[in-house]
């Protein structure tokens, strides 16, 4: 060995072990002919040796052929042969099965040669590799995801000026129903911002819309009539952009208009009924006794009756609205028709004024609770009989909004690689709600034609589209799908798979059916009604059944229609909706919550030096709305500049000003106090000290946010940080109990942390402690 070599060996070994990375020392070996025939290993780091697997004695002068005896290429060894007769380094890309694990890895290898022989160092990129592959596949199955959809959704990003105010949007992926509603071809929809698509963009609702999503980051749901049509939009926030979801709502609201005409042709066939009608409502006592009835409907007759102005009588009491005779008269047989659910026909005399008028009354049980009563005076003519009423139910179950629901399928197959089986690889909650379908907690589970008994024609679909490659779209109804009712199924290929992509048509098919049905009806009851005009008893039966059946028939269709006949719906229909509503507004703010914090504890930083000042008034200019709802006060005090992600730690600002302004006490307005200051290292507490990772000791950056609201008790203060735990319950305040995890997870990211002291009914300071030097 040269003396100069041996030098240079000496340098090297002593930085061997310093790396993580695997380093190995050859030296070159020469025939007799002065030609390569071989390298031996004289020196190897640590990490070589964990991939050897083998000691370093057993490693140490091993000649190179011997130790590639397994792969006959020898491209290591031509590698370092090319390394020393050209006399420059030489790098590349290899797979190789690493003796430690047997498993194969993705190396980057570069030779260097040195006097009398190489070095080898290799770095293990496997997971660089395994990361880059994943992105892919899931950028592949967003973009399937968004072409599949049988709705229009594009991704716009968000625009700003210099001042950071927001002068546009910019379409950044879509699909073609997309680029269908917006009546642009896909390339002018690529390069031009909206405002050069739409004219007068920038002063249309819609931009006013898009802008308040990008603002406050939460969801928005309004409808547009553009030209002949009418158009649903839901806007959500992603990242620094938002996605725009557009479905066509014509056909809906030529529905709704028809429905709301037939309603209020109803309503005044009901008012010109000669009999007088009467809903009532069941008010039970703690012991679920009936001790009164509550009026929740009344038609024109009944008023005039009564004497009554409507806003005088709807939602009053029978024992205020009836005389007291008349009510010791009636409240009996009310109670009776509740509990037996049976229809009572029966007369009654009343002194009214002095005068006794006889009343012919009929009393029938709607369900939940509720009777209606139709009567007629009956004096002048007692021996007419009035027609005894039938009433349906007041209320049908409400029918579910779903979102568009998305599935994944997989195949499974044999030793020939025949399709036997399919299993969920991922379904989300619509489809399991639409088609009966596993959930994803679930998705180990087998599907097979057996599960699919009225359509067993999509398992052949299924294979099909993974043969061939061709999409599929259909409307299945009962009989063709996997659920009762009327669906637009779209099925693609993905990977040895299928996606699908299910939307619930059945409300826009059942309507129509419905509207269909009314009509009829209607005119079947019109017919009837002047057929019996002389006969009280056929004509209030058919004025009092019949033809309110259809309208409360009309007021059940979905939640759609909730808000406009909501006081005419059951407590319990109503809390139904509430909470559905309520429960789906909770679900966006967890998933929107739990992306930041995924995202957060995911992604590295963007590490550069970041204005606290800057921050701080970015995060209260985010929530301006909150700030003037509540009237709260910031006061935002000097901060020190640090080095860290500045989107991170306005995250962090946001989160904790937010909820110093959402907890604050009832009738006191939010006083919120923002200021920092610099501490040296050995004045932090030890508990401080433990959780910080500051290598270097230097000062920290000590920032606090001070409020006034209802504070805590000291003992929940690590639970406070936890995700999804929460003090209060979502009735109390609303939240997804992970905004205070965001705020640890960002401290730690910068190497620093977050603490928290309060009583109740006095405040809270949360204490947020963040190196001024990087690590």
């Amino acid at each position: 060995m040269s003396s100069s070599f041996s030098a240079s060996i000496n340098q090297v070994d002593t930085l061997l072990n310093a790396s993580l990375n695997g380093t190995i020392v050859y030296k070159t070996v020469y025939n007799e002919s002065g030609q390569i025939s071989d390298f031996t290993l004289i020196a190897l780091n640590e990490q070589a040796r964990i991939d050897f697997n083998r000691p370093t004695e057993e490693l140490l002068n091993q000649s190179l052929l011997e130790l590639l005896k397994h792969d006959p290429s020898l491209y290591l060894f031509r590698q370092c042969a090319l390394a020393v007769e050209s006399g420059r380094a030489v790098q590349y890309d290899t797979d190789s099965r690493r003796s430690l694990d047997n498993a194969l890895h993705s190396y980057t290898v570069r030779i260097t040669p040195i006097d009398g022989g190489v070095v080898a160092n290799y770095i293990d990129i496997t997971l660089s590799k395994q990361r880059d592959l994943l992105e892919k596949q899931q950028n592949e199955m967003l973009d399937r995801m968004i072409k599949t959809a049988p709705s229009a959704i594009a991704l716009h990003r968000t625009i700003f000026n210099d001042t950071g105010e927001i002068i546009d949007f910019q379409l950044i992926r879509a699909n073609q129903l997309a680029f269908n509603w917006m009546n642009v071809s896909e390339e002018d929809a690529y390069q031009k911002p909206l405002s050069a698509i739409f004219q007068n963009f920038r002063e249309t609702a819609i931009f006013r819309h898009y802008t308040r999503v990008a603002q406050t980051g939460e969801p928005a749901r309004f409808e547009r009539h553009i030209g002949t049509n009418w158009y649903e939009f839901f806007v959500s926030q992603f990242d620094n952009s938002i996605i725009v979801t557009v479905n066509e709502a014509t056909k809906r609201k030529q529905t709704e208009l028809a429905l709301k005409q037939q309603t209020e042709t109803l309503e005044g066939i009901l008012d010109a009924i000669p009999a007088g009608v009467f809903v009532s409502e069941a008010i039970r006592n703690g012991a679920g006794q009936i001790v009164d009835f509550k009026i929740v409907e009344a038609n024109a007759v009944a008023l005039l009756t009564s004497r009554r102005q409507r806003s005088a009588t709807i939602g009053q009491l029978a024992s205020v609205i009836f005389p007291q005779q008349q009510y010791e008269t009636l409240f009996p047989r009310y109670e009776s028709v509740v509990e037996t659910k049976q229809i009572q026909r029966f007369e009654y005399s009343i002194l009214i004024e002095g005068a006794r008028k006889w009343v012919d009354t009929q009393l029938s049980y709607l369900g939940n609770d509720r009777v209606i009563s139709s009567f007629s005076d009956i004096t002048p003519i007692r021996e007419a009989e009035f027609a005894t009423q039938k009433q349906s139910e007041l209320l049908r179950k409400v029918i579910d909004n779903v979102q568009v629901g998305i599935g994944l399928i997989e195949a499974v197959r044999n030793e020939q690689q025949a399709i036997i089986d399919f299993h969920w690889v991922m379904s989300n909650e619509a489809i399991s709600q639409i088609a009966q379908l596993p959930t994803e907690s679930e998705s180990d589970n087998r599907i097979r034609a057996e599960d699919c008994p009225d359509s067993p024609e999509l398992i052949d679909v299924f294979k099909q589209v993974i043969a061939t490659g061709e999409p599929f779209q259909k409307e299945l109804n009962g009989n063709q799908g996997p659920a009762d009712g009327w669906f637009d199924t779209r099925i693609v290929k993905q990977g040895d798979g299928v996606l699908i992509a299910v939307s619930d048509i059945t409300k826009r098919k059942l309507a129509e059916l419905e509207l269909e049905r009314q009509n009829h009806f209607l005119q079947r009851a019109n017919l009837d009604l002047m057929r019996s005009n002389e006969n009280l008893q056929q004509f209030a039966y058919v004025a009092s059944h019949d033809l309110q059946e259809p309208l409360r028939k009309i007021i059940a269709f979905g939640d759609m229609l909730s808000e406009t006949y909501g006081r005419t719906l059951t407590p319990e229909a109503n809390d139904m909706i509430t909470r559905m509503q309520t429960a789906a507004r909770r679900m966006s703010l967890l998933i929107r919550d739990l992306l930041t914090y995924s995202r957060i504890s995911v992604h590295p930083e963007k590490r550069s030096t970041a204005s606290l000042n800057q921050l701080a008034t970015e995060a209260v200019d985010n929530l301006y709305v909150p700030i003037e709802e509540s009237g709260a006060q910031i006061q935002l005090e000097p901060l020190p500049d640090i080095p860290g992600d500045p989107v991170q730690l306005e995250q962090l600002f946001q989160n904790l000003l937010s909820n110093a302004i959402k907890f604050g006490r009832s009738g006191v307005k939010p006083v919120v106090r923002v200021f920092g200051e610099t501490k040296p290292w050995h004045e932090l507490a030890p508990n401080v000290q433990a959780k910080v990772h500051n290598p270097t000791k230097g000062p920290m950056a000590v920032i606090h946010i001070q409020d006034n609201g209802i504070g805590f008790d000291e003992q929940y203060t690590d639970r406070v940080f936890q995700v999804f735990q929460r003090l209060h319950s979502p009735a109390q305040f609303a939240g997804s109990g992970i905004g205070l995890a965001i705020c640890r997870r960002v401290a730690e990211n910068h190497g620093g942390t977050i603490t928290a002291q309060s009583r109740l009914g006095e405040g809270a300071t949360f204490t947020v402690y963040l190196p001024i030097q990087p690590a």
